[in-house]
């Protein structure tokens, strides 16, 4: 299960409220696999955690995007890793 903060502030440091949120996306991968990575779209801004099935073992990193009611993607957080045994 990821979890996070929902953002209080834009890229520029304007204020940012959970009402300006339409939600997140969730990007992931496997490293060395030959497909490319998923995406899990959260359509509820006051979500703050994702469960997310991991099938294969390996090193999985994790980022994640805001995105606003005007349908603006943030920059991606900085990626975390995962192993997975």
């Amino acid at each position: 299960t990821l979890s996070w903060s929902a953002p209080t502030t834009r890229l520029n440091g304007d204020p940012l409220t959970v009402a300006e949120l339409a939600g997140y996306a969730i990007y992931y991968y496997l490293e060395g696999a030959e497909e490319e990575g998923e995406v899990v779209s959260i359509s509820n801004p006051g979500t703050t955690s994702q469960s997310i099935t991991l099938s294969a073992s390996g090193t999985y990193n994790f980022a994640i995007a805001t995105i606003d009611t005007d349908g603006l993607e943030s920059d991606m957080s900085t990626p975390i890793s995962f192993v997975v045994d």
